[in-house]
């Protein structure tokens, strides 16, 4: 006659009480009966609280791992929208050619791009649902605004005045511009004397 449960008796006993303990009709003593029923190494209401909580924390470490699981999924499907927006970044940076024939003459001309800023926007988004996901955008205080961007751009040399025109309605634009460019000396002299 065996005085212990053997490992495999032990998982067994832990998926029935938790099982028998989610229906929520059943004391603990209950389930000790349930469980006892026809063998011969009897366990306690005691041990049935033990294999409960064992059964509860062997389930949250599964939980766990399957939520960091879809977590570094998502985190790639991110990273992947990161490279593909990027690489249309720099294609957008590419220039421009374009062919036009007059008569028998055909002429190229090349146009340079500056990039088209809504795939650093987007690429700022999907950056954010990273953050988001790893817990950090909020504790760090990441925040960057299309204006922010717009500004980095300018100074960087990669945009003009012209370009924002171009990409935001006249009016945002022109509001755009005047919180990301300082003015300087000469506008504000031109302005006192018009004003």
């Amino acid at each position: 006659m065996q005085n212990r449960r053997t490992e495999e008796q032990i998982q067994k006993d832990r998926v029935q009480a938790y099982e028998l303990h989610l229906t929520g009709a059943h004391s603990l003593r209950d389930i000790a009966d349930i469980i006892n029923t026809d063998r011969e190494v009897k366990i306690s209401y005691e041990t049935v609280r033990s294999d409960i909580a064992a059964a509860r924390l062997e389930l949250s470490r599964i939980n766990a791992k399957s939520v960091r699981a879809v977590r570094d999924e998502r985190i790639a499907f991110y990273e992947g929208m990161i490279r593909e927006l990027y690489g249309g970044w720099r294609r957008s940076q590419e220039d421009f050619l374009e062919t036009r024939e007059v008569g028998d003459r055909v002429t190229t001309i090349t146009r340079a791009q500056s990039g088209d800023v809504r795939f650093l926007s987007e690429i700022n988004k999907v950056a954010k649902q990273i953050d988001n996901l790893l817990g950090v955008g909020a504790s760090v205080g990441i925040e960057t605004s299309l204006e922010e961007q717009l500004a980095a751009g300018i100074r960087s040399g990669a945009l003009t005045p012209e370009h924002v025109r171009l990409i935001l309605p006249s009016g945002y634009a022109e509001q755009v511009l005047r919180k990301i460019q300082p003015a300087s000396p000469k506008v504000i002299e031109m302005e006192k004397d018009n004003g």
